[in-house]
């Protein structure tokens, strides 16, 4: 009888387990750009250092996590303004921009990620939606502000150029299964 238990326990746990596998998925491609205002024009700062993971379970997104690196932030404007871009999100102490999934919705093709996004130092939760094909292609904008996250908007020539408040991330990813 104890024989009989312990295989049919076994099985049960196996139908269990192949049923609920958990996954990790590595970022593969990314395309990331800022979108922002100023008194004199908008301007697109690119984020070429994404680096990101996600955690599935069977077909459910359980987790995800991303980092931006600043220190390769550009914004097509020259030194003078890619330094202002690191100083105003302290990448000498914070080189990264950081986000971690705490809780996934999934609503057909829309997942709404809720999370800590941590930008220059300061921590904020904050709600992405983003669109998924489910075959590991997410695409999202993420409304944001500058004040949100404590940050002074750069600005240029003694003040006379300020950057608007407001931002917008654009987020393209393409993530492969491991």
């Amino acid at each position: 009888m104890r024989t009989f238990l312990f295989v049919l326990t076994s099985s049960l746990l196996g139908t269990v387990s192949a049923h609920s596998q958990v996954n990790s998925w590595a970022l593969d491609t990314a395309q990331v750009h800022v979108d922002g205002t100023s008194t004199l024009h908008d301007w697109t700062v690119q984020v070429p250092d994404v680096q990101g993971t996600l955690v599935l379970d069977g077909d459910n997104l359980k987790e995800v996590e991303l980092s931006f690196g600043v220190a390769t932030m550009a914004g097509g404007r020259g030194v003078t303004m890619d330094d202002k871009i690191k100083k105003a999100l302290n990448n000498d102490t914070h080189p990264r921009v950081q986000f971690k999934s705490t809780q996934i919705k999934s609503m057909g093709n829309q997942i709404i990620a809720s999370g800590s996004l941590n930008v220059g130092g300061v921590s904020r939760t904050i709600e992405v939606t983003c669109q998924s094909d489910h075959k590991g292609h997410y695409q999202a904008t993420i409304p944001l502000s500058f004040s949100q996250f404590e940050i002074e908007p750069p600005s240029a020539l003694f003040g006379s150029i300020v950057c608007g408040d407001d931002l917008s991330i654009q987020v393209n990813l393409e993530f492969k299964g491991n």
